[in-house]
């Protein structure tokens, strides 16, 4: 698939449709990169450490984590579907409320 290495939103899309498939690692390394074009090199790889030692979902949580006080440039409606994701339902809530 030619995502246009450049494009974030297309690594963020194609990131969520792995994850529903169950390739989850898969999805991860997609997320990362998709952070790493918007900008966000550290973040990006403080992600790529956790996911060399943890699950994917441990990888989101620290993403989650990092986005608590949404920054510029989150979207809470991808934090309440990332914490969805992986079954964080307060969380999920949080960031829904947050996004209306």
């Amino acid at each position: 698939m030619d995502l246009g290495d450049t494009i974030g939103a297309s690594h963020w899309l194609y990131s969520r449709s792995l994850w529903l498939q169950g390739k989850k690692d898969d999805a991860i390394k997609e997320l990362i990169r998709a952070i790493e074009l918007d900008g966000n090199k550290l973040l990006a790889e403080k992600l790529t450490a956790k996911a060399k030692t943890s699950s994917p979902e441990d990888v989101i949580r620290l993403l989650l984590f990092e986005w608590r006080d949404d920054p510029p440039g989150t979207n809470p409606p991808s934090n309440a579907y990332l914490a969805a994701s992986i079954g964080d339902r307060e969380k999920a809530m949080y960031w829904a409320e947050r996004s209306v």
